[in-house]
């Protein structure tokens, strides 16, 4: 028996799992298929999915001017800005929509437990949205006003203000607790697999916040930025940030505090997301059709422009979540559900007594020397795979 058929036969107790060389086929399979996914912000409102090789396909019908989209792992969902509506959108680009109870939605982030979570800009409001029946709950928000953004650690869902400040909201009550301290109009947020939300201010050039999750103290730092209303991780060690104001990214090392800017993106880069190899923009370009491009940016900084169908694109997110949606980062107090494929890459991390449950859609990767411990692993469904390469190891 190959250990893949041990692995996908069922669950699999006290064994210690040491392979090396088996992933490299299997992740660039990945990425060949998956797709980046923009929404069009102006009319005729809906999505553009843009392939690796930048051909695009866009459907239409989502609400009206949709602004944020984030994966579950299956489908995307888009929220419209001018309206109460939350928009299901499958592979092949069905849609369904769901009323919620925010007046104005700006941007969306998946929990990684089966919800949705939709800020209300105007509302001051979050909805909790069931990926599996559209019906959703209304929390307040109780830190300052016009949030802007959200970003999920792993446990808690954070958001962050037009204001200033950030809260930090527990997903399973939707009670929140504020930190302030950051910089005001804050548009961009993401989290570093590494114990820290990262905030960016737009009206404070330059300045960027890091936010302990443990303990909520803030740091400080100064990067080249230029209206940043976009940021992701690369859980390689650097962030990047799009910059709206003169058209370019910006690479900021977490370690070393130091930042590289290369410019070239399209015009008014305004969301940015990660594929797991390369970050791509979604580039405004004052939304007139057929000039709007979507910018692939490799990782030495090299660029390559791709002129899409999309109208004014507002949010970026990959189906493809090999690394885009904090993979890895186990839940406390709940089995850990890999429904999509997840790739750890250099993390150390356990499960505590809960055990890993790989669904016939995902498939969980360990590379770089990842160490992964966990009670018990639970492959449900067929075709389940768990790969281990480069010195990493599963304890079971």
């Amino acid at each position: 028996m190959t250990m893949e058929q041990h692995l996908s036969s069922g669950i699999v107790k006290k064994t210690l799992l040491v392979f090396f060389g088996v992933i490299v086929l299997l992740v660039i399979a990945v990425n060949l298929r998956a797709s980046m996914w923009v929404t069009n912000y102006a009319t005729p409102y809906g999505v553009t999915k843009v392939f690796p090789n930048g051909s695009t396909i866009t459907y239409n019908g989502t609400g009206a001017q949709p602004y944020g989209i984030a994966f579950d792992g299956v489908n995307m969902w888009v929220v419209e800005f001018s309206g109460t509506m939350v928009t299901k959108v499958q592979p092949n680009g069905t849609m369904t929509n769901y009323t919620i109870a925010g007046v104005t939605p700006m941007q969306i982030a998946y929990d990684n437990h089966g919800s949705m979570w939709a800020i209300d800009f105007i509302g001051n409001t979050i909805d909790k949205i069931n990926v599996s029946t559209g019906t959703s709950v209304n929390f307040a928000l109780n830190g300052t006003s016009q949030p802007t953004s959200l970003a999920f650690d792993g446990v808690d869902m954070w958001v962050a203000y037009n204001s200033g400040n950030v809260t930090r909201i527990n997903i399973s009550t939707g009670i929140g607790f504020n930190y302030r301290g950051t910089g005001t109009t804050i548009y961009a947020m993401a989290y570093d697999n590494q114990g820290s939300m990262w905030l960016s201010s737009v009206s404070s050039p330059g300045n960027l916040t890091k936010v302990n999750i443990s303990n909520g103290v803030m740091v400080n730092f100064t990067a080249p930025n230029n209206q940043p209303y976009s940021m992701a991780y690369d859980y390689n060690g650097s962030l990047w940030i799009g910059n709206y104001g003169d058209n370019s990214v910006t690479k900021f090392n977490i370690s070393s505090g130091t930042s590289i800017n290369y410019k070239g993106t399209g015009v008014q880069p305004y969301a940015i997301a990660y594929d797991g190899v390369n970050m791509w923009t979604g580039d405004t370009n004052g939304g007139s059709a057929g000039n709007n491009n979507v910018t692939q940016v490799f990782p030495n900084g090299t660029m390559v422009n791709y002129t899409s169908s999309s109208m004014s694109p507002r949010g970026i997110a990959y189906d493809g979540a090999l690394l885009s949606q904090a993979p890895c980062i186990p839940p406390i107090n709940y089995t850990w559900m890999v429904t999509y494929p997840q790739t750890c890459n250099k993390v150390n991390v356990t499960t505590g007594n809960n055990s890993i449950v790989v669904t016939s859609s995902g498939t969980l990767t360990l590379i770089n020397g990842a160490n992964v411990s966990t009670k018990a692993l639970n492959m449900t469904g067929t075709g389940d795979k768990v790969f281990i390469l480069s010195k990493s190891m599963l304890i079971l």
